[in-house]
């Protein structure tokens, strides 16, 4: 294999000064003990594509160091860094990964007098989708346009090549590459007879980041997901971006299904931790839908649609979750983009209706409210209930156009029940992404000045994750909206993260008992305890409290007695269409 080796200084490194070391044709990198980036020369910086000035201070091995094995090029580090020999002391290794395409040497450089780590890049390898490797020539220069004549032929040609196959946002291997690799792993499959899978990664909550923080802001996350997927992968697997929000890592030589289930839990894992951007902490999670070869066939293509289509299946399941394809999960695939299509139809059909159930005054029995709950009337399916449709719409982005048309479809209601003297208000559930949406207090401002509607009559309902997620961004939401004139409610109260730290600063008006806990009150200690503790909150915070889910009247009866001031579920009526609401 060729390679392009820079040699390795003896002991001048310690002394150069940043402008020296930034003349240097290769990478050196300065670290204290603790592995905290002090000196990130020009080369390094262009072969990494980093900003020497955002690296620095960084800690290498957390920030910068994407190679799969991290943990134990860190071990190494520490172990190297405590020594105190005399002179300068050399330690050469290799470290091999698939972040893009690079395979490294370095060597690592420490002296008795001086504090700090020289890590000096030898050698640089990049293999490309042919097999052969590509030489590359560091430049003293941040980067080589591939229009730039005036740069040397071979540098042109390596800027070529990564252009053709590598993404340029987050320098992983792109769909071209990803596609190679995998006709290569295949390959490798009918030789070895060990399996290769493919993960099909999509990320829950960029979008939210993308609407609210901006396109800056998403790449951002982008990256920093990019780097946290690499702690996922070995040497010799492959991670790709393929469009927006969608990775995919192809594991090589695996042993077995559950090897690979375990590499995808692994995925989970690393996404869950929270992501600090520009101060900012944001959470994301992830479905994946996974294939392998040669179960599911040898063509690079199929098994990258066949990926794609469990994890649409696995969408359909709730977040973090991981399906293996099967022709079940294709079909679902098929059915959910077919639902996608006719929900797009519907909204431009006005097929959506709304339903509206009554809220009743405990002590009088009167109706105090209605919640608008969305239904879809299709022209061949009939009556579509929220649940086969409302995850559809989140994964699509209709979520924010069928929410607006809820939203003004009740505030009409409530419009016309206040001009007929009845004192009632409508409560509309709000999802996350609407919440998210960086306009989305101007659009709801909107409607309410196109309505006319009086903004007490109409409250918001969210639950209680929604509100606590991202909780300063939310907060001034919703303090926003309360400036608005309307209410605000906890949905599904006590099935959250229930922090009551978290809602004493909220500027809600009413709390959700969920029914979960008024389905056992009658005959469950622990429901009934905590049914109990609930409402005595609400009056103490000097909230309002409804129960939901309500069937029997045993139920309602205890509730009553509880001192529950607003009632909700069946027992007082079903959902029906506004012409069928009774007064």
């Amino acid at each position: 294999m060729q390679d392009t080796d820079a040699g390795t200084p003896a002991t001048d490194v310690f002394e150069l000064t940043r402008e020296d070391l930034d003349a240097l044709p290769y990478g050196v990198v300065t670290l204290d003990r603790r592995g905290t980036v002090l000196r990130y020369n020009r080369a390094e910086a262009t072969f990494a594509r980093r900003s020497q000035a955002r690296t620095v201070g960084l800690n290498f091995f957390a920030d910068v160091a994407p190679c799969a094995n991290v943990r134990a090029f860190r071990g190494r580090f520490e172990e190297f860094a405590v020594g105190a020999g005399a002179g300068v002391e050399r330690f050469d290794f290799s470290y091999a990964f698939r972040w893009g395409r690079q395979d490294v040497t370095i060597t690592l450089l420490r002296k008795a007098d001086h504090p700090d780590v020289n890590l000096v890049v030898r050698r640089r390898t990049m293999t490309t989708t042919d097999g052969e490797p590509d030489p590359v020539v560091i430049q003293r220069v941040p980067s080589v346009k591939d229009d730039d004549e005036s740069a040397p032929p071979n540098a042109r040609e390596s800027e070529l090549r990564r252009l053709a196959y590598y993404d340029d946002l987050t320098e992983l291997a792109n769909r071209t590459l990803l596609l190679d690799r995998v006709a290569e792993a295949v390959r490798e499959v009918r030789a070895t007879g060990r399996l290769a899978a493919l993960a099909f990664i999509d990320l829950i909550g960029f979008t939210a980041v993308n609407e609210t923080f901006g396109y800056p802001a998403g790449d951002g996350l982008l990256r920093a997901v990019a780097l946290r997927l690499g702690e996922c992968v070995r040497a010799g697997d492959t991670l790709a971006r393929l469009d927006g929000d969608e990775f995919v890592a192809l594991f090589t030589g695996v042993d077995d299904a559950p090897t690979v289930e375990r590499m995808v839990r692994r995925i989970f894992d690393v996404l869950a931790r929270p992501l600090d951007l520009g101060g900012r902490v944001h959470y994301v999670a992830a479905n994946v839908g996974i294939s392998a070869a040669p179960y599911h066939g040898s063509d690079p293509i199929d098994l990258l649609h066949a990926a794609d289509s469990a994890m649409h299946a696995a969408k359909a399941s709730g977040r973090n979750t991981f399906r293996w394809y099967s022709a079940e999960t294709a079909e679902a695939a098929i059915a959910n983009v077919r639902t996608e299509e006719d929900l797009r139809r519907a909204l431009e059909r006005d097929e959506l209706v709304l339903y509206f159930q009554p809220i009743v005054d405990a002590a009088t029995g009167r109706v105090a409210a209605a919640e608008a709950l969305v239904r879809w009337r299709h022209p061949e399916r009939g009556m579509v209930m929220p649940s086969e449709f409302i995850m559809v719409a989140e994964r699509s982005g209709l979520i924010a156009p069928l929410g607006e048309h809820v939203l003004r479809d009740a505030c009409r209601r409530a419009r016309e029940w206040d001009a007929l003297g009845l004192d009632r208000r409508v409560c509309v559930n709000v999802s996350t992404a609407q919440l998210r949406e960086k306009h989305f207090t101007a659009r709801v401002r909107a409607i309410l000045a196109e309505t006319g509607v009086d903004p007490k009559r109409i409250e918001l309902e969210l639950t209680e994750s929604m509100m606590i997620d991202g909780f300063d961004e939310t907060l001034d939401t919703l303090t926003d909206l309360k400036l608005l004139g309307l209410r605000l409610a906890v949905d599904d109260f006590g099935t959250g993260y229930s922090s009551l730290a978290y809602l004493k600063y909220l500027p809600v008006d009413t709390l959700k008992l969920d029914r979960a806990f008024v389905s056992g009150i009658a005959d469950d200690e622990f429901d009934r305890a905590i049914a109990t503790a609930v409402l005595a909150l609400a009056r103490d915070l000097e909230l309002e409290c409804v129960a939901e889910g309500i069937e029997t009247e045993a139920q309602a009866r205890l509730l009553r007695e509880l001192g529950c001031p607003l009632l909700q579920g069946y027992l007082f009526g079903r959902p029906v269409p506004a012409e069928r609401f009774q007064p």
